[in-house]
């Protein structure tokens, strides 16, 4: 189970939009360039938790909200995966609005028949409640509206041109933090030289003003000794 090196991980609800709209936005982020991740990209017969783990593996997660998004159980999976800790962590999230509206996702949405949890994970209530908190914090990130563009086509444009900004952003404040970081190291290390060097020198002239005194009391002795003869 190798890494994918992807950057930008797809939730999508396949029977929505897989041969359709989700085929369009991987040619158009192909083209750009754009390292993605897709459920088909990994080796069948793997568990299919590695889908959660490859969340984890992105810089960016696209999640593209479509009408039966919430009729899947891995869908909801990945959203929870997704805002669980995305405070913490330095992945960004995009949401998608595909022929769904803002509102509706935010007011309307729960959790459809065909999306029923494990049972004794959770209880119904609080599987709503939980999915209720991850679309909240989902739809506080700005994201990008279909019914804005005149086409798919022009959609995904769009979309692709934000998943690059996106990854730039992303990359520059990685270069920033590895600066400050190799900044922070290297001064702690000047420190460190310095109270090793400042230690040294404390021990040197410590050696020497022993010596002097051992000089001194050894002439003086010397000199007591031939006084007495």
């Amino acid at each position: 189970m190798a890494k994918t090196g992807h950057q930008v991980f797809i939730s999508f609800r396949g029977a929505d939009v897989r041969k359709n709209f989700l085929s369009f936005l991987t040619d158009g982020l192909k083209r750009a360039c754009v390292n993605y991740y897709v459920d088909t990209k990994e080796t069948k017969g793997e568990v299919l938790d590695i889908l959660l783990q490859r969340i984890q593996e992105s810089r960016l997660v696209l999640i593209i909200l479509s009408e039966n998004y919430m009729q899947s159980n891995w869908c909801i999976k990945e959203l929870r995966t997704t805002t669980k800790d995305i405070t913490e962590s330095r992945r960004k999230v995009i949401p998608i609005f595909y022929n769904v509206q803002v509102a509706d996702v935010k007011d309307k949405w729960k959790v459809g028949e065909q999306a029923e949890g494990v049972e004794g994970e959770e209880t119904v209530e609080e599987r709503e409640k939980n999915v209720k908190e991850a679309l909240m914090i989902l739809t506080r990130h700005m994201g990008m509206r279909s019914d804005e563009y005149g086409t798919d086509c022009e959609f995904i444009e769009h979309i692709v041109k934000e998943v690059k900004k996106v990854l730039t952003s992303i990359e520059q404040e990685e270069k920033v933090k590895a600066s400050v970081n190799t900044t922070v190291r290297s001064e702690g290390e000047k420190q460190e030289v310095s109270s090793l060097t400042g230690t040294n020198l404390q021990e040197k002239e410590k050696s020497l003003r022993q010596r002097k005194m051992l000089s001194y009391l050894g002439s003086r002795n010397v000199y007591k000794s031939y006084k007495r003869s």
